[in-house]
Protein backbone atom coordinates (compact mmCIF):
# COMPACT_ATOMS: atom_id res chain seq x y z
CA UNK A 1 0.00 0.00 0.00
CA UNK A 2 0.91 3.64 -0.32
CA UNK A 3 0.01 6.24 2.27
CA UNK A 4 0.27 10.02 2.23
CA UNK A 5 -0.27 12.85 4.66
CA UNK A 6 -0.22 16.63 4.61
CA UNK A 7 0.11 18.96 7.59
CA UNK A 8 -1.20 22.47 7.14
CA UNK A 9 -2.11 25.45 9.28
CA UNK A 10 -4.30 28.39 8.29
CA UNK A 11 -4.28 27.23 4.69
CA UNK A 12 -0.49 26.94 4.41
CA UNK A 13 1.07 23.55 3.60
CA UNK A 14 3.84 22.88 6.15
CA UNK A 15 4.76 19.20 5.75
CA UNK A 16 4.01 16.52 3.19
CA UNK A 17 4.88 12.83 3.67
CA UNK A 18 4.54 9.60 1.69
CA UNK A 19 5.18 5.97 2.62
CA UNK A 20 5.13 2.94 0.34
CA UNK A 21 5.12 -0.52 1.93
CA UNK A 22 7.69 -2.84 0.36
CA UNK A 23 7.31 -5.78 2.74
CA UNK A 24 7.11 -7.06 6.31
CA UNK A 25 9.67 -5.90 8.88
CA UNK A 26 11.39 -8.19 11.37
CA UNK A 27 11.22 -5.38 13.91
CA UNK A 28 9.68 -1.92 13.95
CA UNK A 29 12.71 -0.05 15.20
CA UNK A 30 13.10 1.43 18.66
CA UNK A 31 10.66 4.36 18.66
CA UNK A 32 8.01 2.74 20.87
CA UNK A 33 10.65 1.74 23.43
CA UNK A 34 11.50 5.36 24.22
CA UNK A 35 9.51 7.81 26.34
CA UNK A 36 7.29 9.92 24.10
CA UNK A 37 6.44 13.57 24.61
CA UNK A 38 2.89 14.73 23.90
CA UNK A 39 1.23 18.15 23.78
CA UNK A 40 -2.22 18.42 25.39
CA UNK A 41 -4.17 21.57 24.74
CA UNK A 42 -7.68 22.91 24.71
CA UNK A 43 -8.54 26.37 23.39
CA UNK A 44 -10.27 28.75 25.80
CA UNK A 45 -14.05 29.03 25.46
CA UNK A 46 -13.70 32.78 24.85
CA UNK A 47 -12.08 32.16 21.42
CA UNK A 48 -9.51 34.85 22.16
CA UNK A 49 -6.49 32.81 21.09
CA UNK A 50 -5.58 31.66 24.59
CA UNK A 51 -5.66 28.08 25.86
CA UNK A 52 -7.49 26.82 28.93
CA UNK A 53 -5.13 23.81 28.94
CA UNK A 54 -1.59 23.75 27.54
CA UNK A 55 0.74 21.02 28.76
CA UNK A 56 3.81 19.16 27.58
CA UNK A 57 3.60 15.65 29.04
CA UNK A 58 4.87 12.09 28.92
CA UNK A 59 2.31 9.31 29.36
CA UNK A 60 2.37 5.68 30.49
CA UNK A 61 0.37 3.09 28.60
CA UNK A 62 -1.12 -0.27 29.50
CA UNK A 63 -3.18 -2.97 27.74
CA UNK A 64 -1.13 -2.43 24.60
CA UNK A 65 -1.95 -4.39 21.46
CA UNK A 66 0.60 -4.39 18.62
CA UNK A 67 0.02 -5.53 15.04
CA UNK A 68 2.55 -6.72 12.47
CA UNK A 69 5.23 -4.27 11.34
CA UNK A 70 5.96 -3.26 7.75
CA UNK A 71 8.88 -1.41 6.18
CA UNK A 72 9.15 0.61 3.02
CA UNK A 73 10.28 3.74 1.26
CA UNK A 74 9.50 7.03 2.95
CA UNK A 75 9.64 10.65 1.80
CA UNK A 76 9.02 13.79 3.81
CA UNK A 77 9.20 17.40 2.71
CA UNK A 78 9.08 20.49 4.92
CA UNK A 79 7.95 23.83 3.50
CA UNK A 80 8.89 27.36 4.54
CA UNK A 81 6.60 29.23 6.90
CA UNK A 82 6.71 32.88 7.97
CA UNK A 83 5.99 31.94 11.60
CA UNK A 84 7.41 28.42 12.15
CA UNK A 85 10.91 26.95 11.88
CA UNK A 86 9.78 23.47 10.84
CA UNK A 87 12.34 23.21 8.03
CA UNK A 88 14.97 22.86 10.77
CA UNK A 89 13.37 19.48 11.63
CA UNK A 90 13.98 17.98 8.17
CA UNK A 91 15.86 14.66 8.35
CA UNK A 92 19.47 14.58 7.16
CA UNK A 93 19.17 10.95 6.10
CA UNK A 94 16.10 8.80 5.46
CA UNK A 95 16.89 5.17 6.30
CA UNK A 96 13.42 3.67 5.86
CA UNK A 97 9.81 4.08 6.87
CA UNK A 98 7.90 1.79 9.23
CA UNK A 99 4.17 1.27 9.77
CA UNK A 100 2.48 -0.68 12.54
CA UNK A 101 -0.90 -0.68 14.28
CA UNK A 102 -0.53 0.14 17.96
CA UNK A 103 -3.44 0.38 20.38
CA UNK A 104 -2.98 1.33 24.02
CA UNK A 105 -4.78 2.84 27.00
CA UNK A 106 -3.16 5.68 28.90
CA UNK A 107 -2.71 5.53 32.66
CA UNK A 108 -1.06 8.60 34.10
CA UNK A 109 2.16 10.31 33.19
CA UNK A 110 4.33 13.27 34.01
CA UNK A 111 3.73 16.95 33.27
CA UNK A 112 6.95 18.43 31.89
CA UNK A 113 5.61 21.97 31.38
CA UNK A 114 2.29 23.69 31.97
CA UNK A 115 1.06 27.20 31.11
Amino acid sequence: GRFGATCSATGRRLVEAQFTITGPSDDAGFVNALPMVHHRFMPAIESDGTDSLAELVTMRGYDTEIGPAFTGEAEIEFFDSPVEELTRLAPREMIAGYWRNVGTSWNGGTTLESD
